[in-house]
């Protein structure tokens, strides 16, 4: 699982994956955001995004990653 707190650290890690050529090692792994904008983000530049926070807040967020742990 790799968790978003912001667009812009989407933007900074799609560099670092793209520069040493590792897209592919998203495919299973869990993309979760913590807001509708930075879900944007992930969805704009990684093509998806698997958990998103409700409330925006870090405690919502974890609260969706156990919720999405739970489901698989």
């Amino acid at each position: 699982m790799i968790t978003f707190a912001s667009p812009k650290t989407v933007g900074c890690f799609y560099q670092l994956i793209t520069s040493i050529n590792a897209e592919s090692a998203l495919e299973n792994i869990c993309i979760a955001s913590i807001s509708p904008v930075t879900s944007e983000a992930c969805q704009s530049i990684l093509n998806r995004v698997d958990v998103e926070a409700n409330p925006y807040t870090l405690d919502g967020l974890t609260a969706a990653i156990v919720k999405w742990k739970q489901k698989i």
